[in-house]
Order: structure tokens, then sequence, then C-alpha cells
């Protein structure tokens, strides 16, 4: 996603997030939903409903900083 291993592909990281998401992994769940909650360039527009369900998986997962971003 930051381009550490090679250029930036935003499309790229975000089909691994959500891959990540579909395997059960909070963390893959909490940065696709960070991609849909701010919008990210013209990879995917802002969609809130989809990122508070994401927000909520990364949550139940265990992973605290999505239960805090869910509730802001």
């Amino acid at each position: 996603a930051e381009g550490d291993r090679g250029p930036v592909d935003d499309v790229k990281a975000l089909g691994f997030f959500q891959k990540a998401c579909d395997l059960d992994e909070p963390l893959g769940c909490h940065e696709a939903a960070r991609y849909y909650d701010t919008g990210v360039a013209d990879v995917v527009k802002g969609d809130l409903e989809r990122a508070l369900k994401l927000y909520d998986a990364a949550c139940s997962g265990g992973y605290l900083e999505s239960c805090r971003a869910a509730a802001g």
C-alpha cells in the first residue's frame, strides 16, 4: 500500500486487504475499511456503510483501533 516493495498500487493493496479480511484477518478488514472510510483517489469513493461493516468485522476480531474508528 505504501510502495515499500515497489510502486504504490492502491487497487492491488485494497484487493489484498479485502482478501485478508475474507480470511478473517482483522488488520486486513481495518485497512480495507480505511480505504472506504476516506475514499482513496480513483480506487474507491467514500462508502461509510461499507467502512463501518469492515470496522465492525475487525473490531469483532479483536483489532481495537477499528472499534475506536467505528465509534468516532
